[in-house]
């Protein structure tokens, strides 16, 4: 006699069989492989056994395979598992990720790979392959300054696919003022903000938005009555290592910005350092004025500013203007060697 589907916080269906999240013991069962016309059927031996006492906080599908979400790491299983009889298994849980998922909310699948929100505040993405990926940085500007990785704002806690439009949406409520949308193009990479009245939770069916009224009536504001914003355009590196690691006085002192002006244009650029993305360590603006008499006429602009930690270890740079279409980056460079007048003082000291 099969087994009830049992009492769970998640649920994935991955190939022919439903994987559930066991809502009382962080475990994840899976079913017997599913007959048409029939439901689920489960069996008490079919669950994924960690070698940890950790507890599972999400499930989803990625390339075919279960993907389970700890909060510390990801697992998955490889091989058929067991047919009908119970003939047959998958193997034992391989970890694939070294970093988990916060929350169940914060985790989502899309044609991009899934994305999701780590206990530390960052946001990833991860593919087929399993390379992980940042991803989001530019929540904190669109979400009207809010701090995704903690301090007193309140953080993003939803994120939606709106799969006929090709978006996902990650969502800041707020109960007060205006709830804040940010909206990522899957296609373009490109950001925009969706701002509507107070709202406390979001969904997206059949291509609309629809936000939970916050003012306590219960009303559904549906999408139509969003405004939509053009979000400021900016460019973020993947974590950047100086070439050998840097030894003695060397040092990667500077960044070099290079790239097309099209129009009038301002420009900052922000620096995280040592694999933290949590702690910005210099930012750097220049005003369009600034930057158009960097052009010296030219279509051309070159912008340098020192770095306040060049004996990092790591480097990881954003790059953006709040003036759209008005750019085109073309390269960063970092100087890396003894800084200049640094040879001479060292020679002072001898």
């Amino acid at each position: 006699m099969p087994d009830a589907l049992p009492a769970c916080s998640d649920l994935a269906v991955v190939g022919d069989r439903l994987w559930a999240l066991k809502a009382e013991t962080g475990r994840v069962a899976y079913s017997k492989p599913h007959r048409e016309g029939h439901t689920y059927e489960f069996s008490a031996m079919q669950e994924v056994v960690f070698r940890s006492e950790a507890r599972a906080v999400a499930v989803v599908e990625l390339a075919g395979r279960p993907l389970i979400f700890t909060r510390d790491d990801a697992w998955t299983v490889y091989g058929d598992g067991p047919n009908a009889n119970g003939v047959g298994a998958f193997s034992l849980p391989q970890r694939v990720l070294r970093v988990g998922a916060a929350d169940r909310k914060l985790v989502l699948e899309t044609p991009a790979g899934v994305i999701f929100k780590a206990p530390s505040g960052e946001w990833f993405i991860v593919g087929a392959d399993y390379q992980l990926q940042p991803w989001g940085l530019e929540i904190a500007d669109l979400l009207n300054g809010t701090n995704v990785y903690g301090g007193n704002s309140v953080p993003a806690s939803r994120i939606c696919l709106r799969r006929e439009a090709g978006e996902v949406l990650v969502a800041r409520p707020d109960r007060v003022v205006a709830g804040q949308i940010a909206c990522w193009n899957i296609a373009t990479g490109k950001w925009s903000r969706l701002v509507d009245r107070a709202w406390t939770d979001l969904a997206v069916t059949g291509g609309n938005v629809y936000a939970l009224d916050g003012v306590g009536r219960g009303d559904i504001v549906v999408s139509h009555s969003m405004t939509t914003y053009t979000a400021s355009q900016s460019v973020t590196t993947q974590w950047v290592k100086p070439s050998g690691g840097l030894e003695g006085s060397a040092s990667c002192w500077e960044v070099i910005y290079t790239g097309r002006r099209l129009a009038a244009h301002d420009l900052t650029i922000d620096v995280w350092t040592d694999y933290d993305s949590t702690t910005l360590r210099d930012s750097f603006a220049w005003t369009t004025d600034q930057v158009t008499a960097a052009a010296d006429g030219s279509t051309y602009v070159t912008l340098r500013a020192t770095l306040s930690r060049p004996h990092a270890r790591s480097f990881r740079f954003r790059v953006s203007t709040t003036a759209a279409g008005g750019w085109r980056p073309a390269a960063l460079t970092l100087t890396v060697g003894a800084r200049p007048g640094q040879q001479r003082r060292n020679e002072g000291r001898k």
